[in-house]
């Protein structure tokens, strides 16, 4: 079979247009309805918080592909007893607070936040659902029914039944499944109904507003423990009709838009 040729860039045909919003401003129109989050890992795990930097894990990769980077994570120590390991100790980062004024990350947010994200656990240790996360059975095999616990204020020893060479990355990474940590006290506080519709992490963007379907905004967080992001306010709204969206981005009134490789050219075109 032959490969399709390779697509040439279209020269403008106009300069790129003036954003109509505010400078830090970002405005993005896409196709996803944004209708299928919620704010505890059981509900969902990653597109509407860890994607958007809402929340954050305990390990980040690093550019070289080396070992990963703690995140969340301050130190951490695999069990030395057993070959291979059974469990790691992770002691998080201190005053590292939850969006909102929801209190400092403690050992009790990540082990709700491991807890929940566990089918075997969901229903008991968590929100009280079958995680809806795990479609793929991979954390259910790695964990097993062996529950996350705390060891003091900062520290959790994260109990595995099945030992799996990614378990930084995949799991508790940015990549593949990894889990986002979310707080405890805030599901505790508003409840199952308020945590399907707000979503509060430790990251350098808050999620300030969520219209099911609609749109959904994400606001810098001022003085943030790792870093304050230079772009103030991402606004996504969507947009289903693409012809809309590049119409959108033609103008200045969208920043960002999902395009199909179809149309690319035409985008191209419109600067």
């Amino acid at each position: 079979p032959m490969l399709p040729p390779t697509a040439t860039a279209v020269p403008a045909a106009q300069p790129a247009p003036a954003s109509k919003q505010a400078s830090g401003q970002l405005v993005w129109v896409t196709s996803d309805k944004q209708s299928n989050w919620a704010g505890y890992n059981s509900g969902n795990l990653c597109c509407g918080s860890k994607a958007m930097s809402v929340t954050e894990t305990l390990f980040k990769p690093t550019h070289d592909g080396g070992p990963s980077t703690p995140l969340l994570a301050k130190t951490w120590e695999l069990d030395s007893a057993n070959s291979p390991p059974t469990y790691v100790d992770v002691t998080l980062q201190s005053g590292v607070d939850f969006h909102a004024g929801y209190g400092e990350l403690t050992s009790e947010d990540l082990v709700w936040s491991v807890n929940d994200t566990n089918p075997n656990l969901s229903t008991t240790l968590g929100a009280g659902q079958p995680s809806v996360t795990d479609g793929s059975g991979t954390w259910a095999g790695f964990l097993g029914s062996n529950p996350a616990e705390a060891i003091d204020t900062h520290t959790v020893r994260i109990n595995w039944e099945a030992f799996d060479p990614r378990w930084d990355t995949w799991f508790f990474g940015q990549d593949g499944l990894g889990a986002g940590i979310v707080s405890k006290n805030a599901y505790d506080t508003e409840g199952e109904d308020w945590n399907q519709d707000h979503l509060v992490g430790t990251g350098p963007f808050e999620m300030t507003s969520w219209a099911r379907g609609d749109r959904t905004v994400y606001t810098a967080v001022a003085n943030h423990w790792r870093a304050t992001a230079e772009v103030t306010s991402i606004t996504r709204i969507a947009v289903p009709d693409e012809t809309v969206r590049i119409a959108q981005l033609a103008t200045g009134d969208a920043d960002i838009s999902d395009i199909s490789v179809s149309n690319v050219a035409e985008a191209q075109r419109l600067g």
